[in-house]
């Protein structure tokens, strides 16, 4: 079994090509900005969440929920393990700084998680706020439950679900986000605690396996398309736009019998592809990747790395059969619609005179795969018309009565800790 330390190490993806320095970590500036969604930081000040119709019970399951899937969330001083490399003492401050900066990644996770079960984050004024804070958590509770399910709630309401995360303009990444202690009202009527209550989850207790050696772990060229396993297919992405403040990649994992079971712990074969380039060097026009994949559901898992936006709220998701070749997209990191852009020129141009250049299909996408929790942040992601599993009731799912079948399970109210990679197959230089 691994420890938590050395969990991410051991089961760390392969950036496909390039790499780019992580810059060192200060504290984000903890500012509402007018204009910009923050998927990094809480709403500062004191707020309460609000569904219109719900009711005290749903409000405090989905609190509770959404409060232990923030508590598997790491901030990167977690994931950097600050301070274990200058022995005893510095362990300790490490430690410190880390508990610090978990109740950052916390409050961020608990918000981002109401808002995609449906509800809105309603802001009150610093001094009311502060005053209902300071109540016991039961009279608390019943000053906010004619609030919780108004039409119109008493206060500002200043967020609310909107796909966010596709939008460069969004603020996706952390390093060191703050956070108002008592600031989330909803936390302490539901809990009883606040912020710095939530504790830090363990992560899983997962072996993990050693994969099987045929499965190639560099991008192909398009000469070694036709060479892949029997059992497998080609995935080629797109990727550009990237930047320090974009987020240098976009990652895919294969969907498991249920969340909690990395696939590969069954057939030894790759669980992830994260595809990656350096800030530095990175052409405008970006760069193509095909990478071999076992055949099975694959999802987008995640945005960035070091730090991470995991999209285990929800994300869409694609099949692959033994021999296919499919392009999952180009993805722009810079645009106001991450995408994928799904037409087929690109990858054809690529494959030119290959047998695969006639076979490659663009990926057929349903909105609604869950995954594990975990990485700096955690949010949901859909494609634009792209229909929802009839299972996922979440984000855009509650107002879509586009639903189509797939064989995934229901989202679970409490998920495990993931590590940003099960058992990776890509290629290039090593990721964390």
């Amino acid at each position: 079994m691994k420890s938590s330390s050395t969990w991410a190490a051991a089961a760390a993806a392969v950036i496909l090509a390039g790499s780019s320095a992580t810059a060192a970590p200060k504290q984000d500036d903890f500012v509402a900005t007018p204009g910009v969604v923050n998927l990094t930081h809480m709403t500062p000040g004191y707020s309460y969440f609000n569904r219109p119709g719900a009711d005290a019970a749903t409000h405090d399951a989905d609190v509770k929920t959404c409060a232990s899937k923030a508590g598997r969330l790491r901030s990167l001083d977690e994931q950097l393990n600050v301070g274990a490399s200058y022995g005893l003492v510095g362990a300790i401050v490490g430690g410190i700084i880390s508990n610090i900066y978990h109740h950052g990644v916390v409050a961020a996770g608990l918000e981002n998680c109401m808002v995609v079960l449906g509800w809105r984050v309603v802001h009150l004024d610093d001094a009311e706020g502060e005053a209902l804070a300071a109540l016991p958590p039961s009279e608390l509770a019943a000053r906010l439950e004619p609030w919780i399910g108004a039409t119109e709630p008493h206060g500002q309401v200043v967020r609310e679900w909107g796909n966010d995360a596709i939008r460069a303009s969004t603020d996706r990444f952390a390093i060191r986000p703050g956070h108002t202690n008592n600031g989330q009202l909803s936390l302490i009527a539901a809990t009883g605690g606040n912020i710095d209550k939530v504790a830090a989850l363990p992560p899983p207790d997962i072996k993990i396996p050693k994969l099987d050696k045929k499965w190639p772990k560099r991008p192909l060229k398009p000469e070694q398309v036709a060479t892949v396993p029997a059992e497998g297919g080609v995935i080629l992405v797109h990727l550009m736009g990237v930047s320090g403040k974009n987020g240098t990649s976009v990652a895919f994992s294969r969907i498991g019998p249920d969340e909690a079971t990395p696939p590969s712990t069954q057939d030894f074969a790759p669980d992830m592809i994260m595809v990656a380039q350096g800030t530095l060097g990175a052409k405008k026009e970006g760069k193509l990747f095909a990478v071999a994949a076992p055949a099975g559901r694959w999802r987008i898992s995640s945005i960035g790395l070091m730090p991470g936006l995991n999209l285990c709220l929800g994300s869409p998701s694609f099949e692959i059969k033994p021999g296919e070749v499919i392009y999952a997209g180009s993805f722009d990191l810079s645009s106001e619609d991450l995408g994928p852009d799904l037409s087929l020129e690109r990858p054809k141009a690529w494959l030119a005179g290959q047998p695969a250049a006639e076979r490659v299909q663009a990926a057929v996408y349903t909105n609604g795969s869950t995954g594990l929790c975990g990485d700096a942040e955690m949010y949901a992601m859909e494609i634009k018309g792209a229909p929802f599993d009839p299972s996922y009731h979440w984000a855009g799912a509650l107002t879509s009565a586009s639903t189509v079948a797939q064989p995934q399970a229901a989202p679970e109210p409490e998920q495990t800790q993931p590590p940003t990679g099960i058992a990776a197959s890509a290629a290039g230089e090593p990721a964390h």
